[in-house]
């Protein structure tokens, strides 16, 4: 029995050993498309999908490098993430359907409001006179996934000058910082340092428009918080906003502004047309972790209800959003403030234009929610 005993101790230590080895393997074997760094210079830009692998297959390394706030960037799972190299997502089970039966079609019929939604249509090698729907080149199913400006919808001009005020700066009313300061836009890679190509550009907009046609004084903090250790960002994007509360100790809106990530290849959920102009969509991120939870979310859903009635379609809608608001159990600096939020502008596959074009649409809604009847 000692000697059973023994064989079966060595088997067991075996598996362990063989199990630990092919994880190692097949963690350092990830391609270098999925290196764990990208951008410029000394930028530590975490791949999700290379650190959820790395989380999967050696839990030692999760416990030691993660925190909630990092934790939050890193929104798919380790098997969503898989399953989507191949064409598969598991949110949506007509992918799997679409690609065992050709028959089958999918076509996007994306609205405003309703974004994520697909329709079915069988290849129409036989259609009658009753299965086709006749449509003008203005009211084509394109132009509504990705304008929602359409004869039914009324737009807003930008401006307002109904609304503006004399400016004092000694009395700062909105606080603009970014955790992700490198975040940047086509035809910029990325990740860039340069503020006149990263969302930095998106934040000068607004404080000039709120400024110069709304007299809101405003403080836009350009100091980079991602260059050093890209998971220790929003610890040291809090001491940042720490330092300015310490001084002027609240603000009427504190916003940490960023750019999305993940979109794809479809630019119809993150860019809409308004006014003639293509614009990047926004989306806010709530962290139900903290004290601050129903003030912020209460302001938040204040400033989706001003941009829903001046310019339809600006904040994303639908699955995986309520109402344009994302939700994660996480702090994002919130917990210090209850006129704080988070705001995404755009997407990786949005140009900097569009994104700053979107920066004076967000100034009007936040000079509403400050100057105007909310």
């Amino acid at each position: 029995m000692e000697g059973m005993q023994v064989l079966k101790n060595k088997y067991t230590k075996g598996k362990i050993c063989t199990s630990f080895a092919l994880s190692l393997l097949f963690t350092l074997s990830i391609p270098i498309g999925l290196k764990a760094t990208t951008g410029e210079g000394d930028l530590k830009s975490s791949n999700p999908l290379y650190i959820n692998i790395l989380n999967f297959t050696m839990p030692l390394v999760k416990s030691l490098a993660s925190n909630e706030d990092t934790n939050a960037e890193l929104s798919y799972s380790f098997k969503e993430m898989l399953l989507k190299k191949v064409g598969l997502d598991i949110n949506n089970p007509l992918s799997v359907v679409a690609r065992e039966f050709s028959l089958i079609k999918f076509v996007d019929n994306s609205v405003a409001v309703q974004e994520s939604y697909n329709s079915i249509i069988i290849n129409p090698f036989k259609l009658n006179v009753n299965n086709i729907i006749k449509i003008s080149q203005n009211d084509s199913s394109d132009n509504k996934a990705n304008d929602t400006n359409s004869s039914n919808t009324a737009v807003s001009e930008v401006y307002n000058p109904n609304i503006k005020k004399t400016l004092d700066p000694s009395k700062p009313e909105v606080f603009i910082y970014h955790s992700h300061t490198s975040e940047s836009y086509k035809p910029s890679d990325q990740d860039n340092f340069d503020p006149t190509k990263n969302v930095v550009a998106v934040g000068d907009i607004i404080q000039n428009e709120l400024e110069n046609n709304y007299g809101i004084a405003t403080i836009h903090d350009k100091t980079i918080h991602n260059a050093a250790v890209y998971n220790e960002a929003y610890a040291r994007s809090g001491e940042t906003v720490n330092k300015y509360l310490t001084k002027y100790k609240d603000f009427k809106l504190i916003v940490d502004l960023h750019r999305d990530a993940s979109a794809g290849n479809n630019p119809k959920p993150v860019s809409v047309s308004l006014n003639n102009k293509s614009l990047a969509k926004v989306e806010f991120v709530i962290g139900t972790a903290n004290k601050n939870y129903q003030q912020n979310l209460s302001m938040t859903r204040k400033l989706i209800n001003i941009s829903q009635g001046l310019f339809p379609g600006l904040v994303r809608m639908g699955s995986p959003n309520d109402n344009g608001v994302y939700y994660w159990h996480s702090y994002f600096n919130q917990n210090k403030s209850a006129n704080a939020t988070l705001l995404e502008v755009g997407n990786e596959i949005n140009t900097l234009d569009e994104a700053k074009t979107t920066g004076y649409y967000i100034a009007r809604i936040i000079a509403e929610y400050i100057n105007g009847k909310h």
